[in-house]
């Protein structure tokens, strides 16, 4: 365990995700062999591919000052560093929230971002894009020195005059820390409003990110943590400190901001900090194993969780333990037993999102290709019979395939002209949808709420300029979503009358909905009333401009879920209208090459026999492709559905390197394009 279990299945996770890669690109590889590889679905293989390879793990670790919470990060990165990574001291040693992640293709650094940034309106997330108002210190990982002198930078604070605490809004937060100089009040403020630490530790290196936030008023002053940094965290541990317990202030913000963001996507823990004040010497370990059930029982019934969600840790003696290799004190800190439980649902929980992605996409590219390839051998063996029928017979019956093959031609075209109708409906519904999801119209929206708020000090007016916001907004969402389910019976409809002219059967398209996004709106309405809706009716000029910047990133977090929604609704317009369209082209090139055909058999009976030959050619070729693109389809689900259970447990190291993943394609399934897929 003093390994470090977090860098092991940090390790095999990797190595799971590059197994999938594998087998998706050797998917891609035989397609591209027999020629089944088109723009569109190279295109769609990319984006999967691309998918596997950007996917990281965050976690955040959220709690009041002095609760320990980056001394509970240094235990967990111990293992691969050696030492402490995060400045750690009593009192308050994090002021400012810091993400640490690694990007090879940057420098190792430390950005960042100046205070003074607070008294403008730009958001977080603009921010980052941004290099003019960040200071970036350079890390050599090899003088430990150099790194941990860096690092103090997060922690640093400076006085300010109390007139420009109020324009950064940290007097609330500050309150307590004003001062006297020279007669003038002073406020103690953080030098930096946020950190972005890209260092190469292994853990980082695997793909995972740590959040570590400075303490419980961060989440009311910086609003991208309460609307996006914390959301979107695939895993919490919220510190508590076992000598004071559940205070009144960490059980507004466990109600406030970190249950909400529990459930399917978040792995969701209690760390109940600093056991080891405990350790006396005087106590019984009976008597201590005691008390500490006690407390975690009390925190089981205050925060209202289970008490297996709460453990119990002392993250200084798991720092040590892990420095010094002593499994016995660490197993007694309880860090062997937080990573041990985060593990268990953080890794599972992204096997299965990502695997819900993967095996859906996975599935409909291999049954549009499986299609494809079916209507082409039905294709051909009706050709055989019709030939079969002809041989031995003389110029009258080429001249019945001749004409058979006229009129086949003749009434596609006509059902085409029918299906045009519909498709043209699908274009004015589709055009509706992307109107209702128009950005530029949410961004005209909240510019004119920001006007409305400009123009009130009380609470009245801007509630409803927000109020209004939010129903513009769900309505648009709303009728999108209406849209897109008349949309998939559309799709469906179109199917039908392909298949009525002649078509093969193809398969119900897949559903898609719009109604989570709807969900995601009301998620965020309801943090909007959470933190602002109860203000007194009189604003303070602080409380206007923190109005302001919330509703700037609230905006920022609504447009992301339409960005998401027009690219989802994108795609699977695309995906759904793919598999029709690509029958109606092979369609058109079978009927095309088999009229050449019967017209040189017409010509020439003697080439009959030569027809029949390459149209049993191609019938070997696809029958082969058929059997094996059902091969590829099983194999996918079985192991798509095996991995998530058992690679907790078992882990993937062995089977990514190769053994029972990595595809070998028999050579008896690759060959040259079929003669019968040219025109005779």
């Amino acid at each position: 365990m003093g390994a470090g279990l977090f860098l092991e299945r940090a390790h095999e996770y990797v190595a799971w995700r590059s197994a999938i890669k594998v087998r998706i690109a050797d998917y891609a590889g035989w397609l591209d062999a027999h020629d089944l590889l088109d723009h569109f679905t190279r295109v769609r293989v990319e984006r999967l591919l691309s998918h596997t390879e950007t996917e990281r793990l965050t976690v955040a670790v959220v709690g009041e000052f002095s609760r320990g919470k980056s001394e509970l990060i240094n235990a967990l990165f111990a293992p691969g560093f050696g030492r402490r990574l995060l400045p750690a001291f009593p009192g308050r040693s994090t002021m400012c929230p810091t993400e640490l992640q690694w990007d090879p293709s940057a420098p190792p650094s430390i950005r960042l971002l100046r205070i003074e940034t607070r008294a403008t309106d730009t958001t977080l997330e603009d921010l980052k894009r941004q290099d003019e108002d960040w200071l970036v210190l350079p890390l050599d990982p090899s003088d430990a020195k150099q790194v941990s002198d860096a690092f103090a930078q997060v922690s640093r604070t400076r006085l300010v005059p109390l007139a420009e605490a109020r324009r950064y809004d940290l007097v609330p937060a500050s309150v307590g820390n004003v001062s006297s100089l020279a007669g003038e009040a002073m406020v103690d403020i953080p030098c930096w409003r946020h950190a972005i630490v890209n260092f190469p530790h292994p853990l980082l290196a695997q793909g995972l990110v740590i959040l570590d936030t400075p303490g419980l008023n961060a989440l009311g002053y910086e609003p991208e943590l309460t609307l996006s940094l914390l959301p979107s965290a695939h895993a919490l541990i919220y510190v508590l400190s076992i000598d004071t317990g559940v205070s009144q202030s960490d059980l507004d913000a466990w109600r406030d901001y970190i249950a909400p963001c529990a459930g399917h996507r978040n792995a969701c823990f209690v760390a109940l900090n600093k056991i080891d004040t405990l350790w006396d010497g005087i106590r019984t370990r009976e008597e201590i194993a005691h008390h500490v059930s006690r407390q975690v029982a009390q925190v089981s019934d205050a925060l209202r969780v289970h008490a297996n969600r709460v453990l119990p840790v002392s993250a200084q003696k798991g720092l040590v333990a892990n420095v010094i290799d002593d499994d016995q004190l660490l197993e007694r800190s309880g860090i062997a037993a937080l990573e041990e439980a985060l593990l268990s649902e953080l890794i599972p929980a992204r096997h299965r999102i990502i695997l819900e992605t993967l095996r859906d996409e996975v599935r409909t590219l291999i049954e549009d290709i499986r299609v494809s390839v079916r209507s082409r051998l039905e294709d051909v063996i009706g050709q055989l019979a019709e030939l079969e029928s002809a041989r031995g017979e003389k110029r009258g019956a080429s001249e019945v395939l001749l004409l058979q093959a006229q009129g086949e031609k003749l009434a596609f075209e006509r059902g085409l002209a029918h299906l045009q109708a519909l498709r043209t409906l699908f274009a004015d519904r589709s055009n509706a949808l992307f109107t209702q999801l128009s950005l530029d119209a949410l961004d005209a929206e909240a510019r004119r709420t920001l006007s409305v708020m400009a123009q009130s000090y009380f609470t009245a007016g801007m509630r409803q300029g927000m109020r209004s916001y939010f129903d513009v907004v769900r309505s648009r969402m709303e009728a999108a979503a209406a849209i897109v389910d008349d949309l998939h019976d559309l799709i469906g409809r179109m199917q039908e009358e392909y298949e009525r002219h002649g078509g093969m059967e193809l398969a119900p398209v897949r559903e898609h909905s719009l109604h989570r996004f709807v969900r995601e709106v009301d998620q965020i309405e309801r943090v909007y009333v959470t933190r602002f809706d109860t203000l007194s009716t009189m604003l303070t000029h602080e409380q206007v401009a923190l109005t302001r910047r919330f509703f700037r990133t609230l905006a920022t977090q609504i447009k992301r879920i339409f960005v998401v929604a027009n690219h989802d609704a994108t795609q699977w317009l695309r995906n759904g209208l793919r598999p029709l369209e690509r029958q109606i082209r092979d369609r058109q090139a079978i009927l095309r090459e088999k009229l050449v055909a019967v017209k040189r058999i017409h010509a020439d009976v003697d080439s009959l026999k030569s027809r029949v030959a390459a149209l049993e050619a191609a019938k070997r070729e696809f029958d082969r492709q058929s059997r094996h693109l059902q091969s590829i389809l099983d194999e996918t689900e079985r192991e798509f559905l095996w991995l998530p259970g058992a690679f907790v447990q078992a882990g993937l190291a062995d089977r990514a390197s190769g053994a029972g993943l990595r595809r070998t394609i028999p050579a008896s399934t690759v060959g040259d394009r079929p003669d019968a897929l040219r025109a005779g």
